[in-house]
């Protein structure tokens, strides 16, 4: 939601580009973000996706452009493990006129499904 009372904000997934033990961020902050997320550089303006192979520990770390400048916008730490995937979730700063996004993590693991299991017949 865009925090207008009927409003909506619908965004395109590419879950192609979110293999398992990455991290994908999307950006529905407002802000234009550039930093790294994990050992990879990023651009990210606002409604971009982007991912990196994660580690154990993926270090994510954004800025936005401020009056000629760069200022930390969001620094986190991503843990995962056992070819979990994440996805971080960058929504507008709780303060008006703050940079400082707010951040969700969701996090899921590689299902692996059963064959059915075949009942025996009932005994008459």
């Amino acid at each position: 939601s865009s925090g207008r009372a009927g409003s909506w904000r619908v965004q395109a997934f590419d879950e192609s580009l979110f293999p398992d033990a990455t991290v994908s961020v999307l950006n529905f902050s407002g802000l234009e973000l550039r930093g790294s997320i994990g050992d990879r550089a990023a651009v990210l303006p606002d409604g971009a996706q982007a991912a990196a192979p994660a580690g154990r520990v993926t270090e994510v770390d954004l800025r936005t452009p401020l009056n000629g400048r760069l200022y930390r916008s969001c620094t986190i730490a991503v843990t995962l493990s056992g070819g979990r995937r994440g996805l971080l979730l960058l929504f507008p700063p709780f303060h008006p006129g703050s940079i400082e996004v707010q951040t969700r993590l969701l996090s899921d693991a590689p299902i692996a499904i059963a064959p059915p299991v075949r009942q025996a017949p009932a005994r008459p």
